[in-house]
């Protein structure tokens, strides 16, 4: 499944370094319907994971005067990822391989991803909480390989503003990632 939702920036703009993670917790509500709840996690900045493969990402892009925010969401076949060289990435999953119910269409998942977007970027809601439901929603067992340097670091906790600290997994000093997107 792959959709692009156009939130047109009149709308109050929320921070946008914490749209991408309000996004998460919106596209693991969704696919919670459909698996175990426990094998369902987030990965900063911008994935979601079942049972440790990626299942879901987000993009976000401003283009005139919208925030488009796309989602792709494997659902019945997961693409064949490199594990090194330049286009490394982490191992990928479809929702069939681990559903618990019977999975809808591709065209109804789009549109009730669509509809719970919409729904978040129409709400009145201020995102007060934000840090603490991705949080909560979080994989943080897991390091994180950086895609340039290929070091891992531990993911410790997410700031207000939507940046991760980590600290080297080789040991050294606590930093503060940034995600880049391209606005």
């Amino acid at each position: 499944v792959k959709l692009t939702v156009a939130i047109p920036l009149a709308l109050p703009a929320p921070i946008l370094t914490l749209v991408p993670l309000r996004i998460g917790t919106i596209i693991h509500n969704v696919l919670s319907q459909y698996v175990q709840l426990d094998s369902l996690r987030l990965k900063w900045p911008n994935d979601v994971l079942l049972d440790q493969g990626k299942v879901a990402g987000i993009l976000l892009e401003i283009e005139g005067q919208a925030l488009l925010v796309g989602i792709g969401v494997n659902l019945l076949v997961a693409p064949s990822i490199p594990t090194q060289g330049p286009n490394h990435g982490r191992m990928s999953t479809a929702l069939k391989d681990h559903a618990n119910t019977t999975l809808p269409d591709a065209k109804v998942l789009a549109q009730h991803l669509s509809d719970a977007v919409i729904s978040w970027a129409t709400s009145s809601n201020t995102d007060n909480n934000i840090i603490t439901h991705w949080s909560g929603l979080a994989d943080w067992s897991t390091p994180l390989i950086l895609r340039d340097t290929n070091e891992q670091v531990i993911p410790m906790r997410l700031l207000s503003d939507g940046r991760l600290l980590v600290r080297p997994a080789l040991g050294g000093p606590e930093r503060t990632l940034v995600a880049e997107y391209l606005l």
